[in-house]
């Protein structure tokens, strides 16, 4: 009902102090999904009438989603998990500035359950691909840096995921891309040595998958890897072969680096 009143003016203050009490029930409620789903109806609405929210209601917001990933008292739905990254995504559309300033200001949160979240929030608004956070993603990347010297496995594992996503998307311009790839190089070499741990292969692994799966057609890409890439990882003796085999490198990056072979990587 709230959500359908939320256009009208005269309604709207009455509204917004009704979310305060719809937040409310996430710690009186049995059945969350359907406090998300009001929620997000009420963003939707928010967002498509280009109504902004208060500051209280939106800060509010803000934790509350955040606290339902973080939260062991209750599992997680599969439907609520949907639905509260998709309120996620309504927040990045209505004002992106003040949502990725929200995630930074967890991120220097030292908790996992917190920065696991905050990073993977930041990976779904850059799945989403809004229009209102394209030109935001140097923020994002900024954000996400700062969790780069954390040495738990779980925010390491979500860094990477976040990087993935970022290195898949359809624009890295503007974003310090290159710095996101030199974390791979850096997670993939720190892995290397303690291979005896079962999450250091795991990381090890996604490390592998991302530079596998680096796309130079992606806008941006090319001016982020070359030459900067090939000048991280081969050493001078190997120079002759790179421009032996340039149409190949520029073609498929990370299956030429395989081909050389490991023993070419230095580590820097």
């Amino acid at each position: 009902m709230m959500s359908l009143l939320l256009h009208k003016e005269e309604y709207q203050d009455q509204i917004f102090e009704q979310m305060s009490w719809l937040l409310e029930q996430y710690k009186e409620s049995t059945d969350d999904f359907h406090v998300t789903k009001s929620l997000s109806q009420l963003l939707e609405v928010s967002g498509e009438y280009k109504i902004p929210l208060p500051k209280k209601n939106f800060q509010a917001i803000c934790s509350a989603l955040l606290n339902q990933f973080c939260s062991q008292a209750k599992p997680l739905s599969m439907e609520n998990h949907t639905e509260l990254v998709y309120c996620t995504v309504q927040l990045a559309r209505s004002s992106p500035d003040d949502l990725i300033a929200f995630l930074h200001s967890q991120l220097k949160i030292e908790k996992e359950a917190v920065r696991v979240a905050s990073l993977n929030l930041l990976r779904a608004i850059v799945g989403a691909d809004l229009p209102e956070t394209r030109l935001k993603k140097f923020l994002i990347v900024k954000a996400v840096k700062s969790t780069f010297s954390d040495q738990n496995a779980m925010v390491r594992k979500a860094v990477l995921h976040f990087i993935q996503r970022l290195l898949s998307s359809e624009s890295v311009e503007n974003c310090a891309a290159w710095d996101m790839v030199a974390h791979v190089f850096r997670e993939f070499s720190v892995s290397t040595s303690k291979l005896a741990f079962p999450e250091e292969n795991t990381i090890q692994a996604l490390c592998i998958d991302i530079l596998q799966c680096l796309d130079i057609s992606v806008t941006g890409m090319t001016q982020a890897l070359w030459p900067r890439l090939l000048e991280y990882v081969v050493p001078a003796q190997y120079t002759v072969s790179v421009e032996y085999d340039r149409p190949y490198v520029e073609r498929k990056p990370a299956m030429f680096l395989m081909k050389v072979g490991p023993t070419m990587f230095k580590w820097v």
